[in-house]
């Protein structure tokens, strides 16, 4: 729903009607960009996944997920089911970098030149009701599916201290594999009655 994003604005992001959506398959690709002070180094709380403070998941018109602190479950996931291996396997994506302690892993680091800073690539994984899925989510038996974000407000994106001026979200893609197994499975599956169930889990966020 746009070119780029800024602190608050929402990203939507529609999937297809077609075929079958393999759940393992789905993560999310976009740029970041920051201007500041001159070759200044900031840290976010955690993986590229800081800046984005809610997802939300709708089938039609329904909302049928809203996950609010979205960045503060990223950083547990990511920090309680990625050992060190496996940040440093990961940094480009996530932005960790490691060169002086292993300290470094804990957040991602952007640099600005003052002019502006060339878009860092992020990579992430999508923790949620879809990629939570224990089977194939059939998207052509189903109403229009949509994912949306949040940006994160500025101030809560970066560790305290210095912050950038700003900070531009660009390039979004949702990336996935679908899978058309042809009319006559999709006809089956139509045909096993009016209500099938597939088993997913979903997160709530709360904090003191």
């Amino acid at each position: 729903n746009g070119n780029s994003f800024v602190p608050g604005n929402l990203i939507q992001m529609d999937l297809g009607q077609r075929g079958f959506l393999d759940p393992e398959s789905m993560y999310l690709r976009y740029k970041i960009a920051v201007a500041g002070g001159a070759t200044t180094a900031y840290t976010l709380i955690s993986s590229y996944a800081s800046v984005f403070s809610r997802c939300n998941v709708y089938f039609g018109s329904q909302q049928v997920e809203s996950i609010t602190g979205y960045n503060q479950l990223q950083a547990f996931l990511q920090n309680t089911h990625m050992s060190v291996a496996d940040k440093y396997g990961m940094q480009s994506a996530y932005g960790y970098t490691a060169t002086t302690s292993i300290a470094d892993m804990d957040g991602a680091v952007l640099t600005t030149d003052g002019a502006g800073d060339a878009d860092d690539t992020a990579g992430i994984l999508l923790p949620c009701v879809l990629t939570n899925a224990d089977k194939m989510v059939p998207l052509f038996a189903m109403p229009q599916v949509r994912v949306e974000l949040q940006v994160e407000a500025l101030s809560s994106i970066f560790f305290n201290g210095t912050k950038p001026t700003s900070i531009t979200i660009s390039d979004v893609e949702l990336v996935y594999s679908q899978v058309d197994l042809g009319a006559e499975v999709e006809a089956m599956v139509r045909g096993a009655g009016g209500e099938f169930f597939i088993k997913s889990q979903s997160f709530t966020n709360s904090s003191n």
